[in-house]
């Protein structure tokens, strides 16, 4: 299911929002990671500093 959204997303230059708590997904199909806490955003990245991001950054991250 992922690879056809992939697929219509680029094909068709659309906006398309994930919510997961899957952050290994979230940085591997995204292109902005925003991670919220009770409502609220607390964390919003995009461009070259999400791209030095792994998985492992989140398990240290102090809400």
């Amino acid at each position: 299911m992922l690879g056809i959204t992939e697929q219509v997303v680029a094909e068709n230059r659309l906006t398309c929002l994930m919510v997961t708590h899957n952050m290994q997904s979230a940085l591997d199909l995204g292109s902005r990671t925003i991670m919220m806490d009770r409502g609220r955003v607390i964390f919003d990245v995009k461009g070259e500093k999400r791209r030095g991001l792994s998985q492992e950054y989140f398990v240290y991250f102090k809400i």
